[in-house]
């Protein structure tokens, strides 16, 4: 069977959040549920000696999540330590309706951006095929190019050290 999209929600933290939550839904019509919650960790400017906060804990109506990827740009120079986190969470078969996401940090960052992602017939003995990332530090595109096959379902996520304006490229929904 296909992957299908089921539902997505997001939110944004700023001012030293230590967490973020949102309310996101998965339909009861699909079999093979999972969501995977992508989170953006921004540190605070003033922290040159430390990397960036981590996500402690994922849950979805009181259910944790597992870790899937982390990636940490490395790219900074001047011996300052990285200031962005990203991180992938994966939860396979979530309750179905519309309950509370709910993201703990280790310690407050300078801003969070979160969102989650259901979908319906996911391989729940082998949810993700294989996770990658490309760093473009100092470039003003992003870009990653992937193997898929027909009825996977990609999801991507794009952290930024400051305020950009990101475009969906072509061939991207």
């Amino acid at each position: 069977a296909v992957v299908g999209f089921d539902s997505v929600a997001s939110a944004q933290a700023s001012s030293s959040p230590t967490s973020i939550s949102f309310n996101a839904t998965v339909n009861s019509g699909g079999l093979k549920r999972a969501m995977v919650v992508a989170v953006s960790i921004r540190k605070k400017d003033s922290e040159t000696t430390s990397n960036p906060p981590i996500v402690d804990s994922v849950s979805f109506n009181s259910v944790a999540f597992d870790p899937a990827i982390v990636v940490r740009d490395n790219n900074e120079g001047s011996g300052n330590k990285a200031k962005l986190r990203v991180e992938l969470w994966l939860l396979v078969a979530p309750s179905t309706g519309t309950h509370l996401v709910e993201i703990v940090l280790s310690r407050a960052a300078e801003s969070v951006v979160a969102g989650a992602v259901s979908a319906t017939n996911v391989l729940a003995s082998d949810p993700y095929r294989s996770a990658t990332f490309a760093n473009n530090s100092g470039s003003s595109t992003a870009t990653q190019t992937i193997t898929t096959a027909v009825g996977d379902l990609v999801v991507d996520v794009l952290g930024a050290k400051g305020d950009i304006a990101a475009t969906v490229g072509s061939g991207q929904t």
